[in-house]
C-alpha cells in the first residue's frame, strides 16, 4: 500500500511590496556565509536522501536503480521540482539556515557593500521558516513512507521477482520510517522587521530584537555609519527542506492532512499537530537539511538607518506591560513583552504624575523565556496620588532616542 501525500500551498492573499528596489541572486546576497557545501546538483542531494533514507530495498532493486540516473527520487517528485533538480543550491544542515535568514546588506561610509549576520537577534535561534512562507508563490510538502518508496522503486525499475517483492513488502510495512520533503519561498525576518506589510509570521518583539540586532551589527561593523546609512536584505529565499524521519525524528508519526485546506504551515517543525497533520512532539528544525537554491534572483527591501532606529523605539515605548504593577513590600513587580538586549538596559525610574521627576531607587531584570521581568524599588514611599511608574533607558542608538516604559498603578 502507498502512502504519499503532497500538499500543495494555494494562494491565499495578495501583498504589495512598496519597498522592493532590487533584483539580485541568492548567491550574491549570500556569498560570504559559511554553508556545509557549495554549489551541489539538488537532483543528486536528493537522489542519495531517497536511497539513504532508511527504507531497505532487495539487492536485486537496489542494482537495477544504480543503473538510471536519479531513479530513487519518487517519480512524482520529479515532476514537481523539474528544472530544481539541476539547480545549483547551498546545502546548511540543521539551524545553520538560519544565517541566511538573518543576513542583511548595508552600504558602508567608504560606499562599499558589506554584509552583517544577526547573531544577536531572537530570529537567528527561534525562528520557524515554514511559518513564514510566501503565499504567492508555488510551496508544497511531499511525504513517502517505506511502502510508497518500494512501490516508486519496484515502478521505476520494471518490476521484482515475487519471492523478493513479498520479502520487501513485509519489511516495508514493519519499517515506520517516513521522508520528508519540502519547498517553499521563506520570508527573511530581516525583511519581515523592515516591511512588515509583506506578509509572514513576525511577532512583535521578534521585530523588535530583529531591528535593535540590526542597528548593532551596522554600527558594530562601521561605528561611522550616518542615519542616511541603506540597509536592504533579501525579501525570501527559496529553500528544500528534507528529513528522514524515525526514532530520532518524528518517532514513525507521520500522518498527513490530504485536504489542501489545511496548507502548508501545518508542516511547521515547531508544530505538534495542526488540522489534520500529526508530528511527534521531539521533532526539531536541526533535523532538517536545508537546501538554499542560489540561482535564482530574488527582490530585496530597503529602509535607512534612521528609519530602523525611529521603528524600534517606537515599538519598544508602545510596549503595554505584560502583567499589572503590583506591590511586593516596598518593591513593584512588572513585566514587559520584549526581547533581551532591550530588558537588560540600564533602566531609571520616573514619577508617571509628574514624569520630569526622577525617583532614586534601583531596577532588578530577571530576563525570562516568555517576558522581562522588573523589580521596582523606590528608594522612598511614592506619594499618595502617584499614577503609576516610568522606566527610562538610553536606547544606544542615538543620542537623543530614549527607551520609556510605562507601568500604570491601576
Amino acid at each position: 500500500m502507498q502512502r504519499t501525500r503532497l500538499f500543495a500551498a494555494t494562494l491565499i492573499l495578495s501583498f504589495q511590496c512598496s519597498t522592493a528596489f532590487a533584483v539580485v541572486s541568492v548567491k550574491s546576497l549570500t556569498a560570504n556565509i559559511q554553508k556545509e557545501k557549495n554549489a551541489v546538483d539538488l537532483g543528486n542531494e536528493l537522489n542519495s536522501f531517497f536511497k539513504n533514507g532508511g527504507c531497505v530495498l532487495p539487492k536485486e532493486l537496489t542494482k537495477k536503480l544504480d543503473k538510471k540516473d536519479k531513479a530513487y527520487i519518487p517519480g512524482e517528485l520529479k515532476s514537481i521540482l523539474a528544472s530544481d533538480l539541476v539547480a545549483e543550491v547551498d546545502k546548511y544542515s540543521g539551524q545553520s539556515v538560519l544565517r541566511v535568514l538573518n543576513t542583511a546588506i548595508f552600504v558602508d561610509t567608504k560606499s562599499s557593500a558589506r554584509q552583517v549576520t544577526l547573531t544577536g537577534a531572537e530570529t537567528y535561534t527561534g525562528y520557524d521558516p515554514l511559518r513564514n512562507m510566501d503565499t504567492q508563490t508555488n510551496n508544497f510538502a511531499y511525504a513517502m513512507d517505506c511502502s510508497g518508496f518500494l512501490n516508486s522503486s519496484i515502478s521505476v525499475a520494471g518490476g521484482i521477482s515475487g519471492n523478493d517483492g513479498a520479502i520487501a513488502a513485509k519489511n516495508a510495512l514493519e519499517t515506520k520510517k517516513s521522508m520528508l520533503a519540502v519547498k517553499a519561498s521563506v520570508f527573511s525576518p530581516i525583511a519581515l522587521a523592515l516591511a512588515p506589510d509583506i506578509g509572514g509570521n513576525l511577532t512583535r518583539r521578534q521585530r523588535i530584537s530583529v531591528l535593535y540586532s540590526l542597528s548593532r551589527e551596522i554600527r558594530g561593523a562601521d561605528p561611522a555609519a550616518p542615519d542616511s546609512t541603506k540597509v536592504s536584505s533579501g525579501r525570501m529565499f527559496p529553500a528544500v527542506w528534507i528529513s528522514s524521519a524515525g526514532a530520532s525524528s518524528f518517532q514513525g508519526q507521520t500522518t498527513l492532512s490530504g485536504n489542501a485546506g489545511a496548507g502548508i504551515g501545518v508542516l511547521s517543525a515547531s508544530a505538534n499537530t495542526a488540522g489534520n497533520a500529526t508530528f511527534s512532539k521531539s521533532i526539531s528544525f536541526s533535523q532538517f537539511d536545508t537546501y538554499i537554491i542560489n540561482s535564482q534572483e530574488i527582490s530585496t527591501v530597503e529602509t535607512d538607518l534612521k528609519t530602523i532606529h525611529e521603528t524600534v523605539v517606537q515599538l519598544v515605548n508602545a510596549t503595554p506591560n505584560a502583567t499589572r504593577l503590583v506591590q511586593v513590600d516596598q518593591s513593584f513587580q512588572v513585566a514587559f513583552d520584549l526581547p533581551r538586549l532591550i530588558c537588560q538596559k540600564n533602566w531609571t525610574i520616573r514619577s508617571a504624575r509628574t514624569p520630569a521627576v526622577s525617583l532614586p531607587g534601583t531596577v532588578q531584570i530577571a530576563d525570562g523565556q516568555s517576558r522581562c521581568e522588573m523589580t521596582i524599588s523606590p528608594a522612598a514611599p511614592l506619594a499618595n496620588d502617584e499614577t503609576g511608574l516610568v522606566l527610562e533607558a538610553a536606547s544606544d542608538l542615538t543620542p537623543e532616542l530614549k527607551f520609556v516604559l510605562k507601568a500604570p498603578l491601576r
